[in-house]
């Protein structure tokens, strides 16, 4: 999304909540790449949960246009009993992987 939209990530967040509809539309056109990605993972491994994290989850429309994606291209049944679930932090995730990797290496 920054990328496509040439702004770094705290302009495509406020772009975002003032519903600019190029921002919209970009979030919906990630989120349904993420769609096609979590519908590939559970067409082949069959997973019971999946954990999304990250802070773009919580842009307007992006997790939706995951979801929906995910769903229209998943088999039936895989989909049917896999979870989807936020991470328990989640936009804290970065910085949690960044302590264990600072901790990690700390103790080597």
């Amino acid at each position: 999304m920054v990328r496509h939209l040439g702004v770094g990530g705290a302009e495509v967040f406020e772009r975002a909540t003032q519903s600019d509809q190029a921002t919209l539309a970009a979030m919906r056109e990630a989120g349904k790449a993420l769609g096609l990605g979590l519908a590939t993972l559970v067409n082949l491994l069959n997973p019971e949960l999946l954990v999304l994290g990250g802070g773009a989850l919580d842009l307007p429309g992006y997790r939706e246009a995951a979801l929906e994606t995910a769903e229209r291209c998943s088999l039936p049944d895989p989909w049917r009993v896999c979870e989807v679930r936020p991470f328990r932090t989640g936009a804290e995730v970065v910085a949690l992987g960044a302590a264990r990797e600072a901790a990690r290496t700390l103790s080597s």
